[in-house]
């Protein structure tokens, strides 16, 4: 097996529900009580549950909770948001050539957060949300990244559009000259490798860690350098607008996908959008091209929109039943995902009040959606440990090869291919299940900045 296709296997958990689920309720039809009692605690119900060890050992632990407690939950479908999100990707069946229907949502959301990027929510803070969408290549991604710059550049909102960022500096200049900033990076795995590798430069190093502060900062202040460079009279700027919007394959995204960025925080800031079990559609020849006058009409309005998105009553106790589940100790204490579900009422509630915006009030159904999203982005979390580990121990006993043969001196990238062969096992039996694997882990290296390449020759990366 290729060591691409061991790293789109990283994906294989991935199981996205895109109809609704049937429920066996009888009394589905009535009003959901979602007041705060006794009768709906979550921790009322615990004693009737497994064991953590035995509760995490199922995938569908979770949902089986939250059916008790939120039963309206079974009828949520991902390919159905409320409101103007679900008008837009309706209106994605005009556009797309091939559809990809598991990645719409995130370009509502995108669209949704811009037009509220002068809004704040019902907590004081800035709309903005960061967003991956995970697709085979040539499946369709490049029809929405289209779709959401016409839309909003339609809207006049074209100009807060930015491409990947250069360095830390080029964050801080893109936020304080425009006040808003909407980053849409298609191959974003590019980005993420020079932020997360040590070989980079501290400037490349440096926008991770003030990518991630800027999502959950109520300010942003220019260091000083930058202040007096701009000649800034005010170098702090209040509720600092900045969202993020990657577009990436399966295994060129898998190297991300690793209990230290899940610990550091750097997942759980992200809201991830699976691929579908379908690699990629049929085309689709009667496309359009054009935009439904609809939802244009209706994001006008959003957009004229000031007033600050709050949440009704039931939807903020639906919120705290959730908040409840996700602080017992088999979610908070999870070995793997416990930092991403101690983000979890915090995560569902801030793509809630995006959803609500269009009416300015968050319901009950905006928050049974984000957390239909917030699940499905952990899906894309749960990699067995043994499959994690199975690519990093390939890049590991490359770079383990590499640092003995050329860390000071180029040599011939066939040299170093039979060295990996003749000196590990592993890349052994790859050669041996496939002939000439282990030049693609070489490329791999290459593609991340590991090895520098130079004609037919490579050298280990300083």
């Amino acid at each position: 097996m290729s060591l691409t296709k061991k790293l789109k296997n990283l994906f294989s958990n991935t199981d996205i529900t895109t109809e609704a689920t049937e429920t066996s309720n009888p009394d589905k039809s009535k009003k959901i009580d979602y007041s705060i009692g006794e009768k709906n605690s979550v921790i009322a119900k615990k004693a009737n549950h497994p064991s953590a060890s035995q509760a995490l050992n199922d995938a569908n632990d979770i949902e089986e909770r939250i059916f008790e407690i939120l039963p309206e939950y079974r009828n949520v479908s991902l390919s159905n948001p409320p409101g103007l999100a679900g008008a837009i990707c309706k209106d994605l069946d005009n556009w797309e050539h091939r559809p990809i229907r598991e990645l719409r949502p995130m370009v509502a959301l995108n669209v949704l957060s811009l037009l509220c990027g002068s809004r704040l929510n019902g907590d004081g803070k800035q709309m903005s949300l960061f967003l991956i969408g995970i697709a085979s290549s040539s499946a369709g991604k490049g029809d929405q990244i289209d779709y959401t710059k016409l839309l909003l550049s339609k809207l006049g909102l074209g100009e807060f559009i930015y491409s990947a960022p250069r360095s830390d500096k080029s964050i801080y200049l893109d936020l304080f000259e425009s006040g808003k900033v909407l980053y849409m990076v298609d191959e974003v795995q590019s980005l993420f490798s020079g932020m997360l590798s040590k070989k980079s430069s501290e400037f490349t190093q440096s926008m991770l860690t003030l990518l991630m502060e800027l999502n959950t900062t109520s300010s942003a202040t220019l260091p000083g350098n930058l202040k007096r460079e701009l000649g800034a009279e005010n170098s702090t700027m209040l509720k600092p607008f900045l969202g993020f919007s990657g577009y990436s394959t399966p295994s060129e995204l898998a190297f991300i996908l690793n209990e230290r960025n899940i610990h550091s925080g750097l997942l759980g800031r992200f809201t991830f959008f699976p691929p579908g079990e379908v690699e990629r559609h049929t085309k689709n020849h009667s496309i359009s091209k054009k935009i439904g006058e609809d939802v244009i009409t209706r994001c006008q309005k959003m957009l004229s929109e000031t007033n600050q998105v709050v949440m009704s009553e039931a939807a903020s106790n639906a919120l705290r039943l959730l908040d409840d589940l996700f602080d017992e100790n088999e979610y908070l204490n999870h070995p793997r995902l416990g930092a991403i579900y101690a983000r979890g009422g915090e995560h569902i509630k801030r793509t809630s009040f995006v959803l609500g915006a269009e009416t300015g009030i968050v319901e009950v159904h905006d928050i049974l959606f984000s957390l239909r999203l917030f699940l499905n982005s952990i899906n894309a979390c749960k990699v067995p440990k043994n499959k994690m580990h199975r690519s990093e121990n390939i890049t590991d006993e490359a770079l383990s090869v590499a640092s003995k043969e050329c860390a000071d001196d180029w040599i011939m990238k066939s040299v170093l291919a039979n060295k990996m062969t003749k000196n590990r096992a592993i890349f052994r039996k790859m050669h041996q299940e496939e002939p000439g694997s282990h030049y693609k882990v070489l490329q791999f290296l290459i593609e991340r900045n590991l090895l520098l390449q130079d004609g037919k020759k490579v050298k280990l990366a300083d």
